[in-house]
């Protein structure tokens, strides 16, 4: 199946700028302009993961652009019976109904980026989420006697959706993209902003099936806990500097609450990020790491890594949890690294990302944690 070429995400987007039944907002000049780019962002995305795919587990995995004006659903992921053919599907109605939610925000308080970056974060988000369920093995029909195992999914993929966000800002052509649209270009300014893009996101979808689907705080914490991980593991960001990029995104978010209806139940969410964190641990943590064990063992995207698959799946799991499980935030983490970069066939891994931008080869990473 061919990729989505920039050309073809521009005329899918031109195709749902037309459709006399798109949810049109209130400021069609601006939401139009974010219909194209994120269609462009989106097309860029699913070519690295469909190439990877293709390359590193020999499925096909494309991405849909869905122009439909009522879309059925903000996004989805599906899989062939017996079949290593997944695909995606993201409508572009859903960044018009993002943009809606702070179409009357338009700057962010003391910052010189667009804040149309929140709507491109939740998406890529969003995208992030979907690509996970195929790539980390919710799609094999795993049996289980775990209680709840699709509501932990769920769970699983959205922390890996937050780890997809990074995508944004690692790879060099998104990061051009993002500086070029929205005036973003600092690090630490992308850090907040893709944390206020995931609470956007979190709010958004609040009220979907409670038997599926956490709560906007919960999910808005796992997005956190996800892009948190990922940050620390790439050493993109120190924990101080995490810390403060998220005390930055609580104040934008309290700042431009104001312009959105129900902007108090926005602020909530993130308010109640820590409650959510003890929350996580006590409730989900344990039989999320099992059902993960299970869905990853059958992911053919993992078997095509030789076995390399659960030093891998270990260290996106458990970076972050190790050092917070620790008490004393003046620890530090000591990074011992088992063995060094390598290469699969000279080719990078698809499992690193859940659908970013960029692949990184398969590590083994001891965490050794040392009180100060």
């Amino acid at each position: 199946m061919p990729q989505l070429t920039d050309d073809a995400a521009a005329a899918l987007a031109e195709a749902y700028l037309s459709d006399p039944q798109r949810h049109t907002s209130q400021d069609v000049v601006r939401a139009d302009r974010l219909v194209r780019q994120t269609a462009t962002i989106l097309a860029t995305i699913s070519r690295y993961v469909s190439t990877s795919s293709q390359e590193e587990a020999k499925a096909e995995f494309p991405f849909v652009l869905d122009p439909s004006g009522e879309p059925n659903g903000p996004a989805g992921m599906n899989k062939k019976d017996g079949e290593l053919f997944y695909y995606a599907r993201i409508a572009l109605a859903s960044v018009e109904r993002l943009f809606d939610l702070i179409v009357s925000v338009h700057e962010v308080p003391a910052r010189n980026y667009d804040p149309m970056a929140f709507v491109v974060a939740a998406v890529v988000t969003a995208l992030a989420h979907e690509y996970s369920h195929g790539l980390y093995g919710h799609k094999e029909k795993v049996e289980t006697n775990i209680s709840g195992s699709r509501f932990l999914e769920e769970l699983d993929a959205d922390r890996r959706g937050g780890v997809g966000s990074l995508c944004l800002f690692v790879d060099r052509e998104l990061r051009r993209m993002m500086g070029d649209f929205f005036n973003l270009k600092d690090p630490m300014d992308f850090l907040e902003a893709a944390m206020v893009g995931h609470s956007l996101l979190a709010f958004w979808l609040a009220g979907g099936r409670e038997d599926l689907y956490a709560g906007p705080t919960m999910r808005c914490f796992m997005y956190y806990d996800g892009l948190r991980s990922i940050a620390l593991r790439e050493r993109f960001a120190d924990l101080s500097q995490i810390n403060l990029a998220r005390t930055n995104a609580d104040r934008i978010v309290v700042k431009i609450a104001k312009f959105v209806e129900g902007g108090d139940r926005l602020i909530k969410i993130r308010e109640d990020h820590l409650a959510a964190e003890t929350g996580y641990k006590k409730t989900f943590k344990k039989n999320l790491y099992k059902r993960t064990d299970e869905t990853v063992a059958a992911s053919p995207f993992w078997i095509a890594f030789s076995g390399r698959s659960q030093a891998t799946w270990m260290t996106t799991m458990n970076v972050t949890e190790s050092l917070f499980d620790n008490p004393h935030y003046g620890s530090y983490v000591q990074m011992v690294l088992k063995s060094r970069l390598r290469r699969h066939s000279s080719k990078q891994s698809v499992a690193w990302y859940a659908a970013g931008g960029k692949w990184h080869p398969a590590i083994a990473i001891e965490m050794t944690i040392s009180q100060v």
